[in-house]
């Protein structure tokens, strides 16, 4: 029993490592490489009983997977998990988890359907009330996906909002998305 628990313990080191480089390749935009990261992280807490840790590793390889257009390995992903959300009982991972699908359907430009994904991050965030990256992090996807249903109004609001909460790592990266969908939108209104 002292080896099971040694194996135990040394995966879920082990998967917290790999989480954690991925995190690190992620910030740098080395999607491949996080991916690869994340996605040992995954396989190695996979049915464990810590469906927490579970949930946010499958968060950041979705996240991964959709920030390079493997919109089907996320989807088939998204799915995985979207039954371990209430026994997670965390509402930080149910927002991602709406954050990552509503990013799977502006992927797909399936704006109404992202929009929903949206606004059901926003009210567990409401609830909570996070702030910060959080609400950056759902402001941004609104935005994009206000700027392609047109409502350019809606889409700068959701800019202004997202950068005055960003306080992340990778910040420099988040203002770029930003900054370029705030300039689109005013310059579809002609200011």
């Amino acid at each position: 029993s002292i080896k099971y628990l040694e194996k135990i313990c040394h995966s879920s080191y082990e998967a917290r490592s790999h989480n954690n480089i991925g995190a690190m390749f992620y910030d740098l935009q080395m999607y491949s490489l996080a991916e690869l990261h994340f996605s040992k992280a995954y396989g190695l807490n996979k049915g464990s009983k810590n469906n927490r840790a579970e949930v946010l590793f499958c968060n950041n390889l979705i996240m991964t997977l959709l920030r390079q257009q493997k919109n089907e390995q996320a989807k088939i992903n998204i799915e995985s998990i979207s039954t371990k959300l209430d026994s997670v009982n965390f509402p930080m991972s149910s927002i991602y988890f709406h954050i990552n699908y509503a990013n799977y359907f502006y992927n797909i430009q399936n704006f109404n359907l992202a929009n929903q994904e949206i606004q059901y991050a926003l009210t567990i965030h409401d609830k909570y009330n996070y702030g910060g990256e959080v609400l950056a992090m759902i402001k941004l996807i609104e935005s994009k996906v206000m700027y392609h249903k047109m409502n350019f109004l809606k889409a700068i609001e959701s800019t202004k909002i997202g950068l005055f909460n960003y306080q992340g790592k990778n910040t420099i990266y988040a203002n770029i998305e930003f900054n370029e969908i705030l300039q689109k939108s005013y310059s579809k209104l002609g200011n």
